[in-house]
């Protein structure tokens, strides 16, 4: 970072004190970045000084005024502002590139771990755990018993209160289907349209799954325009990262597989209208689509 640059805090970020009031918690209330930052009160008045107008010397400057003069390093404005770059807290290039970028990072480590080894244990309890199904057998081995099945509806509420119902869906999906394309349609929470598609990979610590760039083509050319329109929705949601977590483990050294990741919003102007959602003009032309 060039200490002649002109750097800005990014809009969505939030502070909270801890208990004691010692330090202060900045963190990003849209959950586009996972990071949080704790820094002292003397660092929290520095970085709201990072506003676009100053650069770092000039950040300086304004600290040491504020500070009544006191002797103050440069070296502690630049450690303040390396760290804010690195959660993603200034509007810059980083940040610019994060949110292009090819790969969709995960949001929702703490809700699995963040080695694959204890993600693999944790998984095997929601289908071992009493009132599980057990653990699945090979992938499609009920199809002739029991059918195909071509849609399942399972939770996505954090595992551990989930718990085995994840289990019991995912073995009905595992064996009863032989498809490698899984259409994974997720509810919106932090996007106001009605439908958001991402083209991103996903990525966790069990690897990174590929979004079929070729069905997305085809859903947009049947659906029409407006599925991108909100570029950060997928990034902070957990709706479909919880799914592809567990696919992954489920198909692990078993063969690959592909998503399609659709976010769907709220239906309350549906509601508010006393009408049927099946039949607004947007909701119909996706179910038709799909």
């Amino acid at each position: 970072m060039n200490e002649t640059d002109k750097i800005r805090l990014r809009h969505g970020l939030a502070a909270a004190p801890d208990d004691d009031g010692r330090f202060i918690y900045l963190f990003d209330q849209h959950r586009i970045s996972p990071r949080q930052l704790r820094v002292t009160p003397d660092e929290f008045a520095w970085a709201q000084l990072i506003n676009g107008q100053r650069t770092m010397r000039e950040i300086h400057a304004d600290a040491v005024l504020q500070s009544g003069g006191f002797l103050l390093p440069f070296e502690k404005i630049e450690s303040l502002a390396r760290q804010l770059d690195e959660a993603l807290f200034l509007d810059n290039e980083r940040f610019q590139n994060y949110l292009e970028g090819s790969e969709r990072e995960p949001s929702c480590v703490g809700c699995y771990p963040a080695e694959p080894d204890e993600i693999r244990e944790q998984f095997r309890e929601l289908f071992i755990a009493p009132g599980g199904p057990g653990l699945p057998g090979e992938p499609g081995c009920r199809i002739e018993s029991d059918g195909r099945i071509r849609a399942a509806l399972v939770p996505h509420i954090d595992y551990g209160r989930g718990g085995v119902t994840y289990g019991w869906g995912f073995k009905e999906i595992f064996e009863r289907t032989d498809a490698s394309l899984f259409v994974i349609i997720g509810t919106s929470h932090y996007s106001r349209e009605r439908f958001t598609l991402t083209r991103k990979n996903f990525k966790s610590p069990l690897g990174t799954v590929m979004t079929d760039q070729s069905y997305i083509d085809r859903l947009e050319s049947y659906y029409g325009e407006g599925l991108f329109e909100d570029p950060v929705a997928h990034l902070p949601e957990h709706s479909i990262e919880l799914e592809v977590v567990l696919f992954q483990y489920l198909y692990e050294g078993r063969r690959p597989f592909r998503i399609v990741p659709l976010l769907v919003g709220s239906f309350a102007d549906c509601v508010a209208g006393q009408q049927d959602p099946g039949k607004s003009d947007d909701i119909q032309r996706m179910v038709d689509a799909l």
